[in-house]
């Protein structure tokens, strides 16, 4: 596409940014972060969302948490890449508490409108997290994080 001399759009880079974390390919996906900086749409909210969710998806949570940070506009797939990532290294404790800040933020989890207002306390104990698991109460409803052999999952109870 570039040697033709199409330039590439956000939808491109989201896309590409898309099979990087498919394949695995965090040294592609850093070229073409680069090169989506160097072309300006590093700044475009799904751009960006793409980026954080290829770096979560290699396991570089440092990487996916600077493009976050230094996101001006964040939305629910940004939040929930975020929030995965952690989830898909056995980081309970760092996923769950992702969850609770984009719940501060007034972002939806996608599921009810009136919860992301509410307030949440975080609950753990030493074999809870030895386990991987962490809970949070909400209003008499639990949110359960637990290490599956399968995956990470978040479950509201």
């Amino acid at each position: 596409m570039h040697r033709s001399g199409l330039k590439p759009n956000q939808f491109t880079f989201a896309s590409v940014f898309k099979a990087c974390g498919a394949l695995s390919s965090s040294e592609l996906g850093k070229q073409v972060h680069g090169f989506s900086v160097k072309s300006g749409c590093d700044f475009n909210v799904y751009v960006s969302s793409s980026i954080v969710d290829m770096y979560t998806r290699n396991g570089e949570m440092g990487g996916a948490h600077k493009v976050f940070d230094e996101m001006t506009e964040r939305n629910e797939v940004c939040w929930n890449a975020l929030i995965a990532g952690y989830a898909r290294k056995g980081e309970g404790e760092n996923s769950l508490e992702q969850f609770l800040k984009m719940q501060r933020a007034g972002k939806r989890n996608g599921r009810r409108d009136g919860e992301t207002k509410e307030r949440l306390s975080l609950h753990k104990s030493s074999e809870r997290r030895k386990r991987g698991e962490v809970r949070a109460a909400n209003g008499g409803q639990t949110v359960l994080s637990y290490q599956h052999p399968l995956g990470f999952t978040l479950v509201s109870l």
